[in-house]
């Protein structure tokens, strides 16, 4: 969605200060699952400080709620040491509904400092999570994030790296200039972004422990859109005026070839497999989704409802699609299911909706969203049920994207 925002990103920044992500449900289901949870040891200080995150945690989930009293399904929490000295944290699942589950026993790691404790409290949540909704939580997965940072009248731009509550936040990369689109590599070797000059843009690469390095002229126009699925080439959006097109990139000997042959407004490409790449394109008239066969230089449409469709964002499984939809001065953002391309849902509706990004299991997507007059983090389950901001105590955020697992 990049050149549609290309103006409001030189001329509007506001003058912002990101601090510690809260989290804000905005929206969860009308029957979330009833569940208690108890100890038996609350003299033990590791169980002392992670039921209370975990409490949380499961609430915010919006599929689960966290009860005091009268509940039939019991989830009991206690520490445990086998006979050779290992110790665990013990989940017993208790009630009609619950009993049915295996106890399951999650390896405890020396708990020195609170952020491991509020990093492995969130991997008990996504445990039992995915135990009692059969859906992936995104407990103790790690996000990155644009933040702006106003120091002496004179804007920071920082590419930040952190838990998606916040936690064990730390500097990837910061500038004078804007920043936009940083990009993993899918096996989490190699980071890419684009930097906002006066005169055009500069991409920098990050490999492993290695310095970031400048891999494009200042006086080129060319974003860092998406790695290749191999992890080795970049896909670069070259927007010259009178040539626009795809390159790849190669990052292991330099060189950059022509992918596919640009249109005035191509844009958002996703390399989403070895031999398809995904981007919304005005060649119809209106902004739409198209895929792109390199092998066969076919382009294919995908989309054809609503005024425009930007930002397309595909599932590592390569079953679901995301996208957001322009209709008059709403945005909406849509799933499109490929196993069912003609049933495309629309999840939520807002004034202002930006570069969604689809979690790899499909299940969680973040984006851009607005709340009052700054930008705020978004998170929503692909079945449109949780809604959570991720939010600052003051300042904003933009292009929020997954780090990989791996």
């Amino acid at each position: 969605m990049f050149l549609f925002w290309l103006l409001s990103v030189f001329l509007a920044y506001t003058q912002v200060c990101a601090k510690l992500l809260h989290r804000e449900l905005v929206s969860a289901p009308n029957n979330p699952i009833p569940v208690c949870i108890n100890s038996s040891q609350a003299d033990d200080d590791v169980i002392s400080a992670l039921v209370p995150i975990i409490r949380f945690n499961l609430n915010l989930s919006g599929l689960i709620s966290v009860k005091t009293n009268d509940c039939t399904n019991q989830i009991k929490i206690s520490g445990h040491q086998s006979l050779l000295g290992t110790r665990s944290v013990e989940l017993q699942f208790l009630g009609t509904e619950l009993s049915k589950l295996p106890t399951h026993k999650i390896p405890t790691p020396i708990l020195n400092d609170k952020h491991i404790i509020n990093q492995y409290a969130n991997k008990i949540t996504r445990t039992i999570h995915e135990y009692l909704t059969h859906h992936r939580g995104w407990h103790d997965r790690k996000i990155a994030f644009i933040s702006t940072i106003n120091i002496d009248g004179e804007n920071q731009y920082k590419l930040m790296i952190s838990h998606i509550d916040g936690s064990d936040s730390r500097e990837l990369f910061s500038s004078r200039r804007p920043l936009i689109n940083p990009i993993f590599s899918p096996d989490s070797q190699k980071i890419a972004i684009t930097e906002l000059g006066k005169k055009g843009t500069s991409i920098y690469v990050k490999e492993g422990k290695h310095d970031w390095e400048k891999i494009s002229s200042e006086s080129e126009l060319g974003i860092a859109s998406s790695w290749s699925p191999d992890s080795q080439h970049l896909l670069i959006v070259n927007y010259q005026i009178h040539n626009p097109s795809l390159l790849s990139y190669d990052s292991l000997s330099g060189t950059i070839k022509t992918l596919m042959p640009g249109w005035s407004l191509d844009c958002d490409p996703v390399w989403a497999k070895d031999n398809f790449i995904y981007l919304a394109s005005s060649r119809s008239g209106s902004p739409h989704i198209y895929r792109y066969e390199i092998n066969k230089k076919l382009l294919e449409r995908i989309t054809f409802q609503g005024d425009g469709n930007l930002s397309p964002s595909i599932s590592k499984d390569r079953k679901t699609l995301a996208y957001i939809q322009r209709i008059k001065d709403e945005y909406g953002l849509v799933i499109h299911p490929f196993q069912n391309p003609t049933q495309p849902k629309k999840i939520l509706s807002a004034l202002f909706l930006q570069d969604p990004k689809i979690s790899d299991d499909g299940s969680w997507i973040l984006l851009t969203e607005r709340q009052g007059r700054r930008n705020v983090i978004g998170l929503i389950d692909t079945e449109g049920q949780t809604h959570i901001h991720l939010i600052a105590e003051e300042g904003q955020f933009d292009y929020p994207t997954w780090v990989p697992e791996t």
